[in-house]
């Protein structure tokens, strides 16, 4: 698994941590000040599982919780969820700023790697 921004995004790489950050909403932004938007995969797919145990060490059960919670005290609303990794590719593709979560067979061009998991 990849996570992934346009070619054009003005970061090379982030670490698992600032992944996590980005999808908790707890940071919006690049350190050169770049907003960031992270998609999501549906809950509940195998993709969504794996990222969200490998790179956040989260269950979707805590995920859920999470957003829960933040949502309830207005604090925050969860990253827009798209159907499939292809759906993803396709915003990320046409939208700057926004990263997304993929399986590393399924990069095309115009897609920097921003974050490999198997490494």
């Amino acid at each position: 698994m990849v996570v992934v921004g346009r070619r054009d995004i003005e970061v090379d790489k982030l670490s698992a941590e600032q992944v996590a950050r980005f999808y908790l909403k707890q940071s919006t932004t690049l350190p050169s000040g770049s907003a960031i938007e992270p998609l999501d995969l549906r809950e509940g797919t195998p993709l969504y599982v794996e990222f969200y145990n490998r790179v956040m060490g989260k269950s979707p059960a805590q995920v859920r919780a999470y957003w829960a919670r933040q949502s309830f005290s207005g604090m925050g609303i969860p990253p827009r969820q798209l159907l499939s990794p292809a759906d993803a590719i396709k915003v990320v593709l046409k939208t700057p700023g926004t990263i997304a979560y993929i399986q590393k067979k399924d990069l095309e061009d115009g897609l920097k790697v921003l974050l490999d998991t198997g490494k």
